[in-house]
């Protein structure tokens, strides 16, 4: 049903969110019940050992997992006032599209991912000692990434310095 793993500073997690109208919605109530506790004692156990988390989830967040993402004890909030940078992907829609401030949460990014048949894989790169840890391409020069070309979260023009250039990271100019 899900898994968790710490590395080089960043905390993975990967969740059954299941998509489609649940055929029960008390099973679906009690797996997100026992997903969000997992998720929350985790990241309040190893606060100090990560500096990002980024969930795996396929399901996109619909009405029928409010009981797991809104509300002031879902994880929305929770992510919120854990204060640490946040990146849930998820394909369930097999198309592009980027939601910074997700759920009206500064430090939560949600993206959605293609199909590979519309795309290529996406590359991740994550540096936990920057204040904008992630960076992601899409692997060509036609698909753009609005969010995180450059670093996410985004700083102010007076937040960069050397220590920020992602130019020197031996990526070309397509991402590859």
């Amino acid at each position: 049903e899900s898994f968790s793993f710490l590395h080089n500073g960043v905390l993975f997690f990967g969740i059954n969110i299941v998509g489609g109208t649940p055929y029960s919605k008390s099973e679906a109530q009690t797996r997100h019940a026992v997903h969000l506790s997992k998720l929350k004692n985790i990241m309040k156990d190893r606060y100090h050992e990560y500096e990002l988390v980024i969930l795996f989830g396929h399901a996109e967040p619909a009405s029928w997992h409010d009981d797991l993402f809104l509300g002031s004890n879902g994880l929305a909030t929770f992510v919120e006032d854990m204060g640490k940078p946040f990146l849930h992907l998820h394909g369930d829609w097999h198309e592009w599209y980027e939601v910074e401030s997700s759920f009206d949460v500064d430090n939560y990014l949600r993206i959605s991912l293609d199909a590979g048949e519309f795309a290529p894989p996406i590359r991740v790169m994550i540096d936990s000692s920057k204040k904008n840890p992630v960076r992601i391409s899409r692997r060509a020069s036609d698909l753009d990434v609005e969010c995180c070309s450059h670093g996410w979260p985004r700083l102010s023009d007076d937040d960069y310095d050397d220590d920020d250039d992602w130019d020197d990271d031996g990526w070309d100019d397509d991402g590859r």
